[in-house]
């Protein structure tokens, strides 16, 4: 079974107790794909289910480049 993040029409809606989204906030460049990853997470997720969502702030490259060459 193939899908995407922003594709999970193969579940029915309501199908899990828990959804975990770690990597489309960041790995789709997007907003309009992040929105339907996390619409599509909604979607699936069983009334009262929880939902793990993980990203990277936009500034994280900045961040990243102060650690290893702060000059």
């Amino acid at each position: 079974m193939h899908g995407t993040a922003a594709n999970l029409s193969q579940f029915e809606g309501g199908s899990f107790d828990a959804v975990l989204v770690m990597g489309p906030l960041y790995h789709l460049t997007r907003v309009e794909d992040r929105q339907s990853a996390l619409a599509e997470a909604a979607r699936v997720l069983k009334p009262g289910g929880k939902m793990c969502c993980s990203f990277i702030t936009v500034f994280a490259p900045i961040r990243d480049l102060a650690k290893h060459d702060p000059e």
